[in-house]
């Protein structure tokens, strides 16, 4: 095994820049530790238990690393329907909705994706999408991605029969543990908003080029979350004006570019990913924590832990009582609670 730890990364400063302006720049990125040659052993007594990301070469994926190109895809799979995002827009963005969801046969997205425009053809849409005519949903420039339905368990293995023999799950991944294997398909230049997962992550990378940006837990409060996603939409070029806190994140970096690269991301590490060209992988989650404090209620585990999520309904109740006191006593004990859940961070920061 070798592995290259990349540069030092910075200290956790959570105090706002005394002046927002446009002087501020984002931090520095802090390179993806890269491994050669992981087995098993070495994923668990090495890499899994410091809980950074970790970028894994060459890592047996099966026949799927030369197979999979637009046309062996295509027939394959054939007809089948998919759920897609549909934008004219590169960066997907959640707060404003410019996407659509659509179904598409298998057989029809790959081509569409890889050649960025429709044939001349007439879809019938699932019940409630109406009917498609002519060459595009939305605008002659078209991004896509295939994505998971938000109602079910995704199970690669299952719902893409045809190619489930060619992909080879990572062997040190515990398949009791496993919750979804989802297939990505998307666009060139597709970007996607920066979220975190509540599961252990690894990203196959199958075909094309992804440069993945990601955030620690300990910054979360500088991502300006809404529910699991950061308002930062371009992560890039951020707005510093808006999000003054965003320029003391530490954002780590890497890029997948052959067969075989796998990123590990652990639980609560958030990210988001630009997609240089016509891609393809095949994403892994499985539960990170024992099963018991999952929601069994919840088979995706989309939810927090539910210890976390009764804290943070308590949180919300304490809020609301202190909302009968004049602003400078309510402030007053605002404080008050955030020096006590100081106290419980690691050298109280």
């Amino acid at each position: 095994m070798s592995v290259d730890n990349g540069s030092a990364g910075g200290e956790d400063d959570t105090t706002a820049p005394a002046n927002a302006d446009t002087t501020l720049k984002p931090r520095t990125a802090h390179e993806v530790p890269c491994y050669e040659g992981t087995d098993r052993e070495i994923f668990y007594t090495v890499i899994y238990k410091k809980r950074e990301p970790a970028l894994l070469r060459n890592v047996p994926l099966g026949p799927c690393s030369y197979k999979w190109n637009s046309r062996y895809l295509s027939n394959s799979v054939g007809s089948k329907s998919v759920n897609i995002l549909v934008s004219s827009h590169a960066r997907f963005d959640f707060i404003n909705k410019n996407f659509l969801n659509r179904t598409l046969p298998f057989n029809e997205l790959v081509p569409t994706v890889y050649f960025f425009s429709f044939k001349r053809i007439q879809i019938k849409r699932c019940s409630g999408m109406g009917k498609h005519t002519g060459d595009h949903f939305l605008s002659e420039r078209e991004f896509y991605q295939l994505r998971s339905p938000d109602d079910r368990r995704d199970d690669f293995f299952k719902t893409h029969k045809g190619l489930q023999d060619d992909f080879k799950m990572p062997n040190f991944i515990p398949k009791e543990k496993l919750i979804s294997t989802s297939l990505k398909v998307n666009s060139p230049d597709v970007i996607t908003w920066t979220q975190y997962d509540v599961m252990d992550t690894v990203l196959c990378q199958v075909q094309g080029t992804r440069r993945v940006v990601l955030f620690p837990p300990r910054d979360s409060a500088k991502l300006y979350l809404q529910g699991d996603k950061s308002l930062v939409l371009d992560v890039d070029q951020p707005d510093l004006i808006k999000f003054p806190l965003f320029a003391s994140a530490q954002r780590w970096e890497c890029t997948l570019s052959q067969p075989g690269d796998v990123l590990f991301i652990p639980a609560l590490w958030f990210h988001g990913s630009v997609c240089k060209d016509f891609g393809v992988a095949v994403s892994c989650l499985w539960r990170h924590l024992d099963r018991d404090h999952y929601d069994r209620k919840d088979p995706l585990h989309h939810k927090n832990p539910m210890a976390a999520a009764r804290g943070m309904d308590l949180l919300a109740k304490a809020l609301k009582q202190l909302e009968v006191l004049p602003d400078d006593y309510r402030h007053f004990y605002y404080r008050m609670m955030i020096n006590k859940i100081k106290e419980k961070l690691p050298d109280n920061t």
